[in-house]
């Protein structure tokens, strides 16, 4: 039976090109260089089955060698744990993982020329991770000293991720983080001065010393300075340092910065950068001794640049023993989205009085919680976000969207889809975080909110979840009010 499935024609070798190098191109290294050997397997195909289908293998194999020698299949390389390594006994300690030099040059040689992105994840095996750096900086250093060439020319994204956790006893709590500096740098450095056509850079959690950065960041200027379009420098130092750097690449676009690297002088000079279009403000529970940037100087930054989009997003994980780190407010920004991820993030009253009362009520547009709720939060409709959810949406003029993860009662959803009825404002709610509950009373509806609303009509629609949703759906206009949990992690 599985032989006459096999027999039955799939149409396989008639699949276009363009979806062929889209699957191939999320195939992992060792995946897609198997595909790129099948002619091999052709040939098994055609002397094992019968004549009628020859043709169909063949030409199914002969276009996953063809397509696996695409440009495109091999645009983005991400460097991970593992890859391009053998197993080696060694006297101290028993059997390791070590770089293959004769696979990782085979790579060079064949594939480098086509890459446009590379990524370099967190590893544990940090020797491997150096001499790839290493052997890939010689590569291109041999060929333009005696070959005249650039291989690595083609590169136009780079990001670098780095990740060292030690922890310190039996308490896993406990932990040391270690960042990247010393020889590590040094050939970091050496690289990016080859990636001679780079136009996004990503830096992660490279946690330096103060000594060490001032040098690193000059070089990168120095390279970059007119042609960066795309800069992201999360938590570049261990403590807080600005750099008055990012303000002097000329033709910058998109900004991703860590608070802790901003300060008034720094604000200054990316007012003056005409094409930044994105300036996003990142914090995580690594961001440490950060502060805000004083008033004035975002004042003066919204007087003289009216183009920019400034967002502020908080990305703390969730760790057991370890304390959230809040969202770090920045005094009279022209702050155009609010964004918590991973969450992590809640709405709650001084918050909500930060944002509105004192600084984000006319230039507020987005405001949304990513990820499903995962920090404790009381049922009482006082300690609830009701309130605080309501009062955000009919405060902030300007708000387009509203998406909140955190637990609400029937009656606050029709509140809040007759306020986003008037303001134009779309809203995206879980189904799973609604009580069934009412909770209002006419005095505080009109205490509150400042209008009538009829308790008859509010009981009549949330006698049950699907009369709610159908009624949220004739307000608004949409189905994507209320969402599953699936849908809500996938909508943002």
């Amino acid at each position: 039976m599985m032989r006459d499935e096999f027999r039955r024609p799939k149409n396989w070798a008639f699949l276009p090109d363009l979806l062929l190098e889209e699957i191939f191109s999320q195939l992992p290294i060792k995946n897609l260089g198997r595909c790129s050997q099948v002619n091999i397997f052709a040939f098994f195909i055609i002397i094992s089955f019968e004549k009628n289908l020859k043709s169909m293998f063949f030409w199914v194999c002969l276009n996953w060698y063809r397509i696996s020698q695409n440009d495109y299949v091999w645009h983005r390389f991400q460097y991970k744990d593992y890859i391009f390594t053998r197993r080696k006994y060694t006297s101290h300690g028993g059997w390791q993982y070590m770089i293959d030099h004769w696979k990782l040059r085979f790579l060079i040689l064949n594939a480098t020329m086509k890459w446009k992105k590379l990524e370099i994840e967190p590893v544990t095996i940090l020797f491997n991770l150096y001499e790839f750096i290493r052997v890939l900086t010689n590569f291109s250093e041999y060929y333009e000293r005696n070959l005249s060439g650039k291989p690595l020319q083609g590169i136009r994204s780079f990001s670098f991720k780095w990740q060292l956790h030690v922890h310190e006893g039996s308490d896993h709590r406990s932990e040391r983080v270690f960042g990247t500096g010393g020889e590590m740098l040094k050939t970091l450095s050496m690289l990016l001065s080859h990636l001679h056509g780079l136009t996004e850079l990503t830096l992660r959690e490279l946690q330096l010393e103060p000594h060490e950065c001032a040098n690193f960041i000059d070089d990168i200027l120095y390279k970059f300075d007119s042609q960066m379009t795309s800069l992201c420098i999360v938590n570049l130092t261990k403590v807080s340092k600005a750099f008055l750097q990012l303000g002097l690449f000329l033709c910058l676009v998109r900004l991703t910065v860590s608070p802790q690297h901003l300060d008034e002088s720094v604000i200054q000079l990316l007012a003056d950068l005409k094409y930044l279009k994105s300036l996003i403000i990142f914090q995580n529970e690594k961001t440490f001794d950060a502060r805000a940037v004083n008033s004035k100087a975002w004042i003066s930054f919204q007087e003289r640049n009216n183009y920019t989009k400034i967002y502020l997003i908080q990305a703390a994980l969730l760790t057991p023993g370890k304390r959230q780190n809040t969202l770090l407010i920045q005094p009279k920004a022209p702050v155009y989205a609010i964004i918590f991820e991973n969450s992590t993030g809640q709405l709650t009253s001084g918050l909500l009085e930060e944002v509105i009362c004192s600084n984000y009520s006319t230039t507020l547009c987005y405001f949304l919680q990513k990820g499903l709720e995962r920090r404790y939060r009381s049922r009482k409709f006082a300690k609830r976000v009701d309130i605080l959810v309501l009062e955000l949406a009919r405060r902030c003029s300007n708000l387009k969207l509203l998406a909140i993860r955190e637990r609400m009662s029937f009656a606050s959803v029709l509140l809040l889809a007759q306020i986003a009825q008037t303001r134009q404002m779309a809203i995206c709610l879980r189904r799973n975080a609604l009580l069934k509950r009412i909770n209002w009373t006419n005095d505080k509806i009109r205490n509150i909110l400042g209008f009538e609303c009829d308790q008859k009509w509010i009981k009549r629609h949330c006698r049950s979840l699907e009369i709610l949703e159908k009624t949220v759906q004739d307000i608004t206009g949409t189905t994507a009010s209320i969402v599953t949990d699936n849908r809500y992690l996938h909508s943002f």
